[in-house]
């Protein structure tokens, strides 16, 4: 047979809290098949509303969790409005790991997710199927109208890179994912091998891999040029659940296409992480030993009147000599602690000696 599918979906959430956001979205689609009667099918008016609670924001952290629940709201076959029989629940626990640390670390980002959809869009059929005498609905039906007639556990993959490859384009998100929807005969559904379409299964002897519908994803997220809006482009490919079929649940198509666009208002820019380096510990500045010096004055006997250019050696030691200055004056160079023996020779005056001792502490010592 050939059939194609298209459809539409419009969704709008609100982050109402650190931890919570809400959200609600219609869909409506159409799918034609050439083998099917009607050809035609079409759903108007799927709605869901649910929350998502998550843990608040943190920059470095590596596990994320959080919880998507869901209130899946059918629209009746063949009438306009809800049909209250058919309200389904979907509840699944989300987690990413998040390889991209502060100045270091990988841009990608790690998802798994697990849930459980309470199933009840088989409802929707039901008095279609007694108007025709108790059978089933076709497969192209299932698949045209979604419907299943079990609950599924769902199980899903993915990785996804974060980059920011130019000015102009904000943020670059590749992805790819791996999902499946595994059946759970919750409601008791007895499926009749001797009655099933040709074609089709029952699920108490057809279930595994092979007709649990599964799919891999690649697409692409971009946050171009304007500040909010987000361009996301996919491509499903039906790994299994598209050639091997069973009654309780809806097909699996072989490949879908997806495109949208999304815009978030009132977007405000997260303020830039600063991250404060830890002080750097500078080594003390080494302590300046004291200068250890020898200062005196050079006189005659009895007089204060200093004696000019008299020569001061150092007696017993290899040291260099001294001269006062005009005023009779001497300073010696910084000098180990110890005693020291001057000789004092000056023209027209007796040779004479004196000795100090420097002590550890001292810092200037004056000999007369």
């Amino acid at each position: 047979d050939s059939a194609s599918h298209f459809g539409a979906t419009f969704a709008a959430s609100a982050t109402v809290a650190s931890f919570l956001e809400a959200y609600t979205s219609i869909r409506s689609y159409a799918n034609s098949n050439d083998q099917s009667q009607p050809k035609l099918l079409q759903v108007l008016g799927d709605t869901t509303v649910g929350v998502k609670l998550f843990l608040p924001q943190r920059p470095g952290r590596v596990f994320n969790v959080g919880a998507d629940l869901q209130l899946l709201l059918l629209n009746g076959s063949g009438g306009i409005g809800l049909d209250g029989g058919s309200t389904s629940f979907r509840g699944r626990l989300v987690s990413t790991l998040d390889f991209r640390q502060l100045n270091s670390g990988l841009p990608l980002l790690a998802h798994f997710n697990a849930g459980y959809r309470l199933d009840n869009s088989g409802k929707i059929v039901e008095d279609v199927e007694t108007q025709r005498g108790g059978a089933a609905i076709s497969r192209t039906e299932r698949f045209g109208l979604g419907i299943n007639r079990v609950d599924l556990a769902e199980l899903g993959i993915g990785l996804e890179g974060v980059f920011r490859p130019s000015a102009s384009i904000r943020s670059l998100r590749p992805f790819a994912e791996y999902t499946i929807d595994i059946p759970v005969n919750r409601q008791g559904y007895e499926c009749n091998q001797s009655q099933v379409a040709s074609g089709d299964q029952c699920l108490g002897r057809a279930s595994g891999f092979s007709t649990s519908p599964s799919r891999l994803t690649f697409g692409a997220r971009v946050n171009p040029f304007l500040k909010g809006l987000v361009v996301t482009a996919a491509v499903d490919i039906g790994v299994s659940g598209h050639k091997d079929f069973i009654e309780e649940v809806a097909p699996q198509a072989p490949w879908s296409i997806w495109w949208g666009v999304g815009y978030g208002f009132d977007v405000v820019e997260a303020p830039p992480v600063v991250v404060q380096a830890p002080p750097v510990m500078m080594p003390a500045a080494p302590t300046a030993a004291p200068q250890l010096n020898v200062a005196g004055l050079v006189h005659e006997a009895g007089n204060q009147q200093g004696i000019a250019s008299a020569i001061v050696r150092f007696e017993g030691r290899d040291m260099t000599g001294l001269v006062t200055d005009g005023s009779g004056r001497f300073k010696t160079a910084s000098l180990e602690p110890g005693t020291y023996t001057f000789r004092v020779k000056a023209e027209g005056y007796k040779e004479g000696t004196c000795s100090v001792t420097v002590a550890p502490a001292t810092s200037t010592t004056a000999v007369t």
